[in-house]
């Protein structure tokens, strides 16, 4: 029992570490060939976040594979330190909805999803949603939710929400960022993050961001 145990947390931590290698790659060696990219640092009274975004695609506008990447490390300072690493394939465009296929990253645990996504443009604004699961038992149902629009053409106000939920979990994730854009490509303003969890106190992070790149 001990060495199946031993055994499956290595082949855990391999795989971790392939996908990790995966996006390294991605993020560090090709970034300019990726249709967008984007760095951003949010410093909190709890720490200081990492963020880090790529995606490109290939195929028409009606129908094509996209690619979308997302590394998330926070460094608290308490040393409880976090890491999330997400890589998406979705495949579609009808009506707005894809296929999407998932292979998350949080900290050395390999966690397959898949769903459905929807995006749509509302003139200068935009709203995405995917809903998905974990291929692992016990599964876990996400719903994310995130949108932005502009309040004035160099003022962006951004929203992001995720529900977590199964049969012994119920917990959230609200976040803002309400941007100034200073040149092309750099972005500055103010930030703030809330986890929520049936049980548990909320936890809230609240501070200035600095973005570049992006779109």
């Amino acid at each position: 029992m001990i060495k199946t145990r031993c055994s499956s947390s290595l082949r855990g931590k391999i795989a971790a570490a392939t996908v990790a290698g995966l996006t390294a790659l991605t993020l560090y060696i090709g970034p300019a060939k990726a249709d967008r990219v984007s760095a951003e640092t949010f410093g909190s009274q709890k720490g200081v976040l990492l963020e880090v975004k790529a995606g490109t695609k290939v195929g028409s506008d009606d129908f094509n594979l996209q690619y979308f990447t997302r590394v998330r490390r926070f460094r608290s300072y308490d040393e409880k330190n976090t890491a999330f690493m997400q890589n998406e394939l979705s495949i579609g465009n009808l009506a707005g909805f894809r296929v999407v296929g998932q292979g998350r990253l949080v900290e050395d645990h390999l966690i397959p999803q898949t769903g459905v996504s929807y995006s749509t443009p509302a003139g200068a604004a935009r709203l995405y949603a995917a809903l998905t699961s974990s291929l692992q038992s016990p599964t876990l149902t996400e719903l994310l939710v995130n949108g932005s629009i502009p309040l004035t053409p160099r003022i962006p106000l951004e929203a992001e929400q995720i529900f977590w939920a199964n049969e012994n979990i119920r917990k959230g994730t609200s976040r803002a960022h309400l941007g100034l854009k200073v040149a092309d490509g750099v972005m500055l303003g103010l930030a703030g993050e809330l986890d929520y969890q049936r049980g548990l106190p909320n936890q809230y992070k609240a501070g200035a961001f600095v973005r570049l790149g992006g779109r």
